[in-house]
């Protein structure tokens, strides 16, 4: 499936719940672990990218830590928004919405393209 980047951002705290779960059935859990298998790796392609953004537009302050210039804020901004509207290829498992009870409705809405819906 395509997706954009942003999406898979944007749900990565529900889908981290769901895998904290335990009371789903084993099918669903081992799709949900699959998932997250490959969420994974385009998660860390994206911190590593996000990174790089920042070292490039930012300076290190007092206590370590870098911080995007605010001179470089408009530019940063640019490009960390061209970074998340990259459309991904994910081998995603689409689950039944029935199989997740017990998940939120926030969680739902933001994991709704892996849910297999009737439409």
């Amino acid at each position: 499936m395509k997706i954009k980047l942003l999406d898979v951002i944007n749900s990565r705290e529900a889908i981290k719940r769901m895998g904290e779960r335990t009371s789903y059935d084993a099918k669903t859990s081992y799709q949900i672990a699959k998932n997250i298998k490959e969420l994974s790796a385009e998660l860390a392609d994206y911190e590593k990218a996000r990174y790089a953004l920042i070292m490039k537009y930012g300076e290190q302050t007092k206590d370590g830590n870098t911080e995007v210039k605010k001179e470089n804020m408009d530019i940063f901004s640019k490009e960390l928004n061209e970074l998340l509207s990259v459309e991904i290829e994910l081998k995603i498992t689409k689950i039944s919405p029935e199989k997740l009870s017990g998940s939120s409705p926030f969680d739902l809405m933001a994991i709704e393209w892996m849910l297999e819906l009737d439409e």
